[in-house]
């Protein structure tokens, strides 16, 4: 009888100790997802900040959108690159070897405000793409 109480109340004991420990661990959890939530929210702010700075950067040294466009290429080191129009539409074309090198030069031209493409066209040629991209005026 006394060896069943024993047993009674060390279960309890254990028991109690085990439903502490995973109310700890629900409440560090709730506080990690709080915490990684505030940081995805500040990392965000600093993007679109980033983004902005860069804007008017753009602005700033390049006031005409072509020129812009011209160093974009330059830095991402674009083949065969050209930039033209076709009636009231301007557009450039260029070679590419991935569509991940392209697409961020793509959304490089995005931070400048007077740039606004509406149209991409690609063709596979070989081990590349040509590119080719109409700008909406604005």
């Amino acid at each position: 009888m006394l060896s069943i109480a024993l047993a009674s109340i060390l279960i309890i004991i254990v028991a109690s100790y085990l439903l502490s420990i995973s109310s700890k661990i629900s409440v560090n959890k709730r506080s990690l997802a709080l915490a990684q939530d505030n940081f995805m929210y500040v990392h965000d702010q600093a993007n679109n900040f980033q983004q902005y700075w860069q804007a008017q950067e753009a602005v700033v040294q390049f006031p005409v959108a072509s020129d812009f466009i011209l160093s974009e290429s330059q830095r991402f080191l674009l083949q065969d690159f050209q930039l033209g129009e076709e009636g009231d539409r301007v557009f450039f074309v260029f070679k590419a070897q991935s569509a991940l090198h392209y697409s961020l030069f793509l959304e490089a031209l995005g931070l400048h405000p007077s740039i606004t493409i509406s149209q991409l066209e690609v063709t596979f040629q070989d081990s590349l793409q040509q590119v080719r991209v109409y700008l909406t005026n604005n």
